[in-house]
């Protein structure tokens, strides 16, 4: 069995008057990075994100050695510090960021901030609703549209906002 995927990704412009979030993919030789930069009060954020997280995981000896769950941790962690002399050039703002590396047949998400990651899962033809079947009573965001659906929806991360009772612990 072999996986596919299919991605894509729009924006809208809302009330600002420039783009402040950016989409990134890479298609490597034994991976695939997919990722998303919610921008926040500058597209300087998100576009630094864009330009160097990819490659900060890629670098990590966790990377290497086999870990792509710890090579996000520590790439998100490298980009993090970066982030802080964007800052201290005199931007201000800041980024969520929320990354998927799929490598053979496995998965791997992180974010931080305040977006999360929600995988569609095909499980018919495809011209059916969605449905949350499956998601072990998490929220999704996702409302079944039909009971013989098609497509399923999986929550993969949730987002970190500052009144989550988890988040103050």
């Amino acid at each position: 069995m072999s996986l596919r995927v299919e991605y894509a990704d729009a924006t809208d412009l809302g009330w600002r008057q420039k783009q402040e979030d950016r989409a990134h993919c890479v298609v490597g030789d034994d991976h695939t990075y997919l990722a998303i930069y919610d921008g926040h009060g500058s597209d300087k954020f998100a576009e630094h994100c864009k330009a160097h997280l990819h490659a900060h995981i890629m670098q990590t000896s966790a990377w290497r050695e086999g870990d792509p769950g710890k090579a996000l941790a520590d790439g998100f962690r490298k980009e993090d510090e970066e982030l802080v002399g964007v800052t201290t050039d005199g931007h201000e703002g800041g980024t969520t960021a929320s990354a998927v590396i799929i490598q053979g047949h496995r998965l791997y998400a992180a974010n931080v901030g305040d977006s999360r990651i929600v995988l569609g899962e095909r499980v018919g033809s495809g011209e059916g609703g969605l449905s949350t079947e499956g998601n072990q009573g998490r929220e999704t965001g996702v409302q079944a549209l039909e009971e013989d659906a098609d497509w399923r929806a999986w929550r993969l991360t949730r987002e970190h906002v500052p009144n989550d009772p988890v988040e103050v612990r």
